[in-house]
């Protein structure tokens, strides 16, 4: 204790002045911690995922109560009779405009759609339209599922049709819904 003296006494100086700094700031801790959660939950809400972007819809507040942000823009406006010239605006206002207040300009367009499904929660029907598929060798034996993937560098629609000798395609088989997305899109057995 005797040998530290001057550093314990500097400390608990330090620890005084922060002490009283956080006691000073205690309305703005409380009202961090109160509008914080709610400040995130927001931000989460306008996170979208799958396209790694913000997106949100700005309200317009005046167009809430359209008759009350006209009117009073006319009361403010008029110097003499305001009270007048606003209960004026009100009456001849409100028949038109009643059953169009809206928190926002109904537009009707929204410009910025994108991927509603994340990579990770897509499904193929076949595994040459992964994005990631590697085709096989020319010389490899063929996968045995009856399906072979297009030449390579052909896209799906560019696919030479199936030769004359080729087998008539098998019946179809029915699908399996209790399955869930695999069972409705590829039949038991692979669809053979």
């Amino acid at each position: 204790m005797a040998e530290n003296r001057d550093a314990l006494g500097t400390t608990s100086d330090k620890l005084a002045s922060v002490t009283q700094a956080v006691t000073d700031s205690l309305g703005d801790v409380k009202q961090i911690l109160h509008t914080a959660p709610t400040a995130f939950q927001n931000f989460l809400n306008i996170y979208q995922p799958a396209q790694g972007t913000l997106t949100g819809a700005l309200a317009f507040n005046n167009f809430a109560n359209t008759i009350q942000f006209l009117c009073g823009a006319v009361e403010a406006a008029s110097r003499l009779g305001a009270k007048e010239s606003a209960k004026l605006c009100v009456q001849y206002l409100a028949p038109i405009i009643k059953n169009r207040q809206v928190n926002f300009p109904p537009l009707g367009e929204n410009l910025f759609v994108g991927a509603a499904a994340r990579p990770n929660e897509l499904t193929y029907s076949e595994d040459w339209l992964r994005p990631d598929y590697v085709p096989p060798h020319p010389d490899s034996p063929p996968t045995g599922d009856g399906t072979a993937p297009p030449a390579a560098g052909a896209t799906p629609a560019e696919a030479p049709p199936p030769a004359a000798d080729a087998p008539a395609p098998a019946q179809a088989a029915p699908t399996n819904p209790a399955e869930g997305l695999r069972g409705m899109m590829m039949p038991p057995g692979g669809g053979q």
